[in-house]
């Protein structure tokens, strides 16, 4: 089944200027009505109009849910409709039925909290409680035939302790006083607090992954496996003469080697492209005497840059090595 998108709340020619929306002259006729007044061309007007009523039903409906009743509205059997507040849904076909007065066309339907209490409290009010007379007094009395007693509990309790204890004899239940308040009361000395404990020697934990964006406690070796996933993987980096590598922050650097043309020209084409933009590239001559490597104005782009190599006579050659360098996000 398909499910339709919700529009928007933009009505169709709610913004036209004055005059540009007429009423149609005549809604049950239809467009026929354009041959005897428009010569059969319907003017922008008339469109206009139609556009804006369906917006404005569809909007009608959208807000209200359900349509207010109508005096003039044909509803079938089981249409649904507000009125004074209240839902109603139809018994029978109707037309022209007051909702609140027609009781053999009209049902009150979806009820609030106050209107069922108001059905079937509809004189007491509020449930009295200190009416409510004749309760059980025994477990028997309310259905409940399998509960253990506390005189069940406490000779099961004499059983155990017994069988445990026979020089002792049962558990005085009677004499139980003067309870211990403090983890040392019951003989525990070697608890660590809840809040701030101070661990010793080399306390241990289960491991999270590296995936783990939860609130357990984080081990060494999780936040080892974290930190190393933040900067290897074949996604985040690449060793090689033209490689690269990706910080956790997003910025990226790259690097390689490339060699000039006749022109002193290189042709840069970066290992992966830079999300957002190359902030610099620099290059480096590889060789015997001085040069100077350039960015050219203009080339510079998330997936590549081109340089020229010039060298002390501003003069360029094919074949010129060069290291360059570029860092970006």
């Amino acid at each position: 089944m398909t499910l339709y998108q919700r529009p928007d709340e933009h009505v169709f020619a709610e913004g036209a200027r004055p005059g540009e929306v007429q009423p149609f002259p005549d809604l049950s006729r239809g467009w026929g009505i354009a041959f005897e007044q428009t010569g059969g061309i319907p003017p922008m007007e008339w469109f206009n109009f139609i556009g804006k009523r369906t917006d404005e039903a569809i909007r009608y409906l959208m807000q209200r849910g359900l349509p207010e009743w109508s005096d003039t509205e044909e509803y079938p059997e089981g249409s649904y409709i507000q009125h004074g507040g209240k839902t109603y849904r139809a018994k029978v076909a109707n037309q022209g039925k007051v909702p609140s007065t027609g009781l053999a066309e009209w049902e009150e339907w979806g009820l609030t909290r106050e209107a069922l209490d108001a059905h079937f409290h509809p004189k007491d009010g509020e449930l009295a409680w200190p009416k409510i007379t004749k309760t059980p007094t025994t477990l028997d009395g309310y259905g409940i035939t399998d509960a253990a007693t506390a005189q069940d509990v406490q000779n099961r309790f004499s059983e155990i302790q017994q069988r445990f204890h026979p020089k002792n004899g049962p558990l005085p239940w009677a004499k139980i006083s003067d309870k211990p308040s403090t983890l040392t009361g019951y003989g525990i000395t070697d608890a660590a607090p809840i809040a701030n404990p101070a661990f010793s020697g080399q306390p241990t934990a289960p491991t999270p992954s590296a995936q783990d964006r939860s609130t357990r406690i984080a081990t060494t070796a999780s936040t080892w496996a974290t930190l190393l996933s933040l900067f290897t993987g074949p996604n985040r980096q690449s060793f090689q003469d033209n490689g690269f590598q990706k910080l956790p922050g997003g910025l990226i650097l790259q690097w390689g080697f490339t060699s000039t043309h006749g022109n002193g020209m290189s042709n840069v084409i970066f290992p992966v492209k830079f999300s957002t933009k190359c902030l610099a590239i620099h290059g480096t001559h590889l060789g015997t005497g001085c040069a100077t490597v350039i960015e050219y104005v203009g080339t510079r782009t998330n997936i590549g840059a081109t340089l020229r190599t010039l060298d002390e006579n501003a003069m360029t050659r094919a074949g010129w090595g060069l290291h360059w360098f570029a860092i970006g996000h």
